[in-house]
């Protein structure tokens, strides 16, 4: 079943993660399943993480789990 890209996560406005900018380094755990439109179970779900305004280059990576 085709989505429309949803953004779950925000934390410039503190949508589903701390309204905080996240430290170099830091792991953030996202449930992407029953949001945004994802069903509750057995799907799996491309990702795309962004930085906006990165205190620093690095790579934003979104491994599988």
């Amino acid at each position: 079943m085709p989505l429309d890209p949803a953004r779950i996560v925000d934390t410039r406005d503190g949508t589903s993660a701390p309204q905080a900018q996240i430290p170099a380094g830091t792991a953030v755990a996202v449930k992407v399943t029953g949001t945004g439109g994802v069903p509750g179970s057995g799907v799996a779900a491309p990702t795309g993480p962004t930085a906006r305004s990165p205190p620093a280059s690095g790579p934003a990576t979104s491994p599988n789990c």
